[in-house]
């Protein structure tokens, strides 16, 4: 499965998609609509562990890792000029609630290189790791860019210990 957007009357929307085989040939087949499609420019280049006040790595990741991936959500979204008033970020039109995780209409943001939505954060909340430690790897840094997230390096590892241990 992967999002594929659709250019329609000028604006751009968001299917989730899979390819399948038949007759041999590829049809593409919509498994659901994601939302419009909204493009924000990053305007700050601030480092995640600076954002957060995080002076040791080894007590943040103590959380659990719905709250890191909530921390990265906001600020990734911060970083493209979302503005934060209590548990809610705004920009625009875009609004996403930091309690409940969730976009409160059917919006994408086209951030970094993939697409953050209530898909891609659904499926990092619930992404279970299989196979190898390499491959478990690759899957969870797949999840992270296409949902648009940049995960600092020493994030990133420590947030793998944590998805690998449940």
């Amino acid at each position: 499965m992967f999002i594929r957007v659709k250019k329609i009357k000028g604006n751009k929307y968001a299917y989730l998609v899979e390819n399948k085989l038949k007759k041999g040939k590829i049809q593409q087949k919509v498994l659901s609509y994601l939302g419009k499609v909204c493009y924000f420019e990053k305007l700050k280049n601030n480092e995640f562990l600076e954002y957060n006040s995080i002076q040791n790595i080894d007590n943040y990741i103590k959380r659990s890792k719905e709250d890191i991936i909530k921390d990265l959500i906001e600020f990734e979204m911060v970083r493209h000029g979302f503005k934060k008033n209590k548990n809610f970020l705004a920009n625009k039109d875009v609004s996403f609630d930091l309690s409940k995780t969730w976009f409160e209409e059917k919006k994408v943001l086209a951030i970094n290189e993939g697409f953050l939505c209530n898909y891609g954060i659904e499926r990092l909340l619930n992404l279970k790791l299989k196979g190898e430690d390499e491959e478990k790897g690759l899957m969870l840094a797949k999840a992270f860019v296409e949902s648009g997230i940049n995960v600092p390096k020493e994030i990133f590892v420590e947030i793998f210990h944590k998805f690998n241990n449940q």
